[in-house]
């Protein structure tokens, strides 16, 4: 089970409660934001995932959107501009999953420029898998870059049986797949049930991964 959690940025008080499940988590930061930089650096040192939370259009243009945003109206030269300025906000990130997204990974020009500028970084993709009409599976085996989607989101319903509840599809599908990658995201809930439930899940056979452990 490789559990990502998202948003991360924002709030660095709650990266040594994703430090003390002492399980490889792996966080994926936003971009520019006032803590994006030290979470990064943090969560590397602490022996956890990084990756960049990289922000996307969604469908639904009454969402805030992040500075620099990736649009589907955003040039290759400036797509590939932020991508260059991100990463340098998050350091080492060894991949990028996306933030939002529901129109910029629905589109073929958009994911081409993104799949490929990560393949010659040798960076990975996670895609969110956020809406049916991603085509991030199709680039992905089209660039051949190193590639996994999300299966489970744990943390749409912030409430701690809620949580608990996706934990144990996951763990069901992770029992009969093989794998399974989880998302959640920066909130002390949701690091609470990953804390209470993961000595369970251990005695029933789950090993944590971090997700670039899962990636082909």
């Amino acid at each position: 089970m490789a559990i990502i959690l998202d948003d991360w940025g924002r709030n660095f008080s709650l990266v040594s409660d994703a430090v003390a499940i002492k399980e490889p988590l792996t966080l994926s930061v936003l971009p520019n934001l006032i803590y994006s930089k030290k979470i990064a650096e943090e969560a590397h040192n602490r022996g956890l995932g990084v990756m960049l939370h990289m922000p996307m259009q969604p469908l639904n243009k009454s969402q805030s959107l992040e500075r620099q945003t990736i649009l589907t109206a955003t040039p290759d030269t400036q797509i590939i501009r932020y991508l260059d300025e991100a990463l340098l906000s998050v350091p080492h990130a060894e991949g990028v999953n996306n933030h939002m997204g529901s129109a910029a990974t629905s589109d073929l020009r958009v994911m081409r420029t993104v799949l490929n500028y990560l393949k010659k970084r040798k960076l990975y993709f996670v895609d969110s898998d956020v809406i049916a009409s991603t085509v991030g599976p199709r680039v992905a085996a089209e660039t051949s870059v190193s590639f996994t989607k999300r299966d489970v989101f744990i943390d749409n319903e912030m409430n701690l049986d809620a949580i608990k509840k996706e934990l144990t599809k996951a763990k069901t599908i992770a029992l009969g797949h093989g794998s399974v990658v989880v998302i959640g995201h920066d909130k002390r809930l949701t690091l609470q049930a990953i804390r209470e439930m993961a000595p369970e899940f251990k005695k029933e056979g789950i090993k944590f991964v971090l997700v670039k452990d899962l990636i082909e």
